[in-house]
C-alpha cells in the first residue's frame, strides 16, 4: 500500500521528486482504545513491536496521539509547506466519512475537511477486498447528504484511486495471518516480507510460539535452549 501510494504520489506535478520524505504514522490511540477495559494492562511492547517491524523494512516511523487524520494533517502542515500526500486504506475513508468522529468540533465534519483537504493535501486511496468486490473510490458512497461534498473532492483532485496494486495482496487477511502466527502454523511466513518473518520468530513476536530459556526468560535462537 505504502509503496505504490508513494509512486503514485511521486507523479503529481506540484512535487519534488527530490525533496520527498516517506513517514509511516502510527497512534497511540488505537493502542488505547483497544485496551479500554481498566482492568487490562496497556501492552506497549506489542505497539514497540510493530514500530521495530516497519524500522527493519527501511521505513521512518512517526508515533502521535492523533486519531482523526485531520489533527494529523494540522501537526505535519507546521512542520512543512509542500505538498502532503496521506497514503491509506478503503475502510479508513469510510472511518473520514463518518460524522460521529466530529461531534466535538462547532463545525462538525465541514469544520474537519477544511484542515484536512487543506490546499497541499491529497488522500490516496488502497482498495480493500469485501466479498469477492474491490472496493475503491468509485464504489463509495457516503450518506445521501454528504454525495456532493464527495464529489467536489473527487473533481478537485483531493482523493483518487492508487493504481497499480497487486490483487492478491487483496486476498491476505491481518486477522487470519496473526492467528497463524500465534498458533505457530506453516505456511504464514508467505504473506509477510521475509524481514518481518525473521524477526517475528528471533523475538517471539505476537505470540508466536517459540522455546524459553528458563533462566533468562529469553527467546532461544533455533528454537534449542543452551545446556551448561
Amino acid at each position: 500500500m505504502l509503496n505504490t501510494g508513494v509512486k503514485q504520489f511521486m507523479q503529481e506535478p506540484d512535487v519534488d521528486k527530490k525533496n520527498v520524505v516517506v513517514v509511516a504514522e502510527l497512534t497511540l490511540q488505537s493502542l488505547m482504545e483497544r485496551d479500554a477495559d481498566p482492568s487490562t494492562e496497556i501492552d506497549e511492547k506489542d505497539f514497540l513491536d510493530r514500530v521495530d517491524i516497519l524500522c527493519s523494512l527501511g521505513q521512518t516511523v512517526l508515533i502521535s496521539n492523533f486519531h482523526e487524520y485531520y489533527k494529523l494533517v494540522s501537526y505535519l502542515s507546521k512542520i512543512t509547506n509542500l505538498k502532503l500526500g496521506v497514503v491509506l486504506g478503503y475502510p479508513n475513508l469510510e472511518y473520514i466519512f463518518g460524522e460521529e468522529h466530529y461531534k466535538d468540533l462547532p463545525g462538525g465534519i465541514l469544520e474537519s475537511f477544511a484542515t484536512l483537504f487543506s490546499r497541499k493535501v491529497k488522500l490516496f486511496i488502497y482498495p480493500t477486498l469485501r466479498n469477492g468486490v474491490i472496493m475503491n473510490c468509485l464504489r463509495f458512497y457516503p450518506p445521501p447528504h454528504l454525495i456532493d461534498l464527495y464529489r467536489y473532492l473527487i473533481a478537485n483532485n483531493k482523493i483518487e484511486d492508487i493504481r497499480n496494486y497487486k490483487e492478491a495482496n487483496l486476498h491476505v487477511q491481518t486477522d487470519i495471518v496473526l492467528q497463524l502466527i500465534k498458533q505457530g502454523a506453516e505456511g504464514w511466513e508467505q504473506f509477510v516480507p521475509p524481514e518481518v518473518a525473521d524477526m517475528i520468530k528471533a523475538r517471539c513476536l505476537f505470540g508466536y510460539p517459540c522455546a524459553v530459556d528458563p533462566a533468562t526468560g529469553e527467546p532461544v535462537k533455533n528454537g534449542e535452549i543452551a545446556t551448561k
